[in-house]
């Protein structure tokens, strides 16, 4: 790992539109695979990329977990998982699973106002990572959550 993937890792900004930045994995499809990342205070603290089948994400999940327990945190507190609408019904059936098992990772509270209501689309990639990056931007001015 390079020291600017400890600064900023590239899903970090999903992690800031969530209620627990801590103890949580973000799963996105990437060609015909998860990669899925573990957070912990804000930092990915680990990273895998594994087959898109339930056995081998659910492993993977267990990796994770141990983990994380070196981080004084005995289980995983939530995942959120990104691009499941491109995989088969079988494999989102087995994702669904996996996020069932752990819990889908809530959003802080958010109001959209005006056009925001149309347009911004909770759970999917791209407006995850637009939304936290504004979040944290907040944050760092002392204004955010």
């Amino acid at each position: 790992m390079h020291p600017v993937d400890v600064i900023d890792f590239w899903p970090i900004p999903i992690c800031y539109c969530l209620m627990r930045r801590s103890g949580t994995v973000t799963g996105v499809v990437e060609e015909g695979a998860m990669h899925l990342w573990l957070w912990w205070n804000d930092i990915c603290i680990q990273e895998c990329i594994v087959p898109i089948t339930g056995s081998d994400v659910a492993e993977a999940m267990d990796k994770l977990e141990v983990r994380l327990q070196d981080f004084g945190i005995d289980e995983i507190q939530g995942i959120r998982m990104y691009g499941l609408e491109s995989i088969t019904n079988e494999e989102r059936t087995d994702m669904e699973g996996i996020i069932s098992m752990y819990g889908e990772t809530e959003y802080i509270p958010l109001l959209f106002l005006g056009r925001g209501r149309n347009r911004c689309k909770q759970g999917q990639l791209d407006w995850d990572m637009a939304i936290g990056m504004a979040a944290r931007g907040l944050k760092w001015i002392g204004l955010g959550w």
